[in-house]
């Protein structure tokens, strides 16, 4: 559920423009946060971890908790590129 919640946040918060450019973007976005956290941020849970400032195994629940935030953004950022490039809606039709 947190996990499903966070991709329907993250294509909502866009769904209102339904531009596949703006997905794009968001997906570059959620990419490079993803490398920073890989980069930086596993390290310094695994050093609060030894240090004895978390729980057993309080590391690796804060990782994947942390670490799945950018890859629930990627995917919402995927599904909001193909679902607006397949559905375009015409706000001027003509009744």
């Amino acid at each position: 559920m947190y996990f499903t919640g966070f991709i329907l946040f993250f294509y909502a918060l866009l769904h209102s423009w339904l531009k596949a450019s703006y997905y794009a973007i968001n997906i570059a976005i959620f990419v490079v946060l993803l490398i920073l956290f890989l980069n930086t941020g596993v390290n310094f849970l695994v050093k609060m971890g030894n240090a004895g400032k978390l729980p057993d195994h309080g590391a690796e629940d804060l990782a994947w908790a942390i670490g799945s935030i950018p890859v629930a953004g990627i995917i919402a950022g995927i599904i909001g590129i193909i679902r607006s490039l397949m559905f375009k809606y015409d706000d001027n039709s003509d009744e």
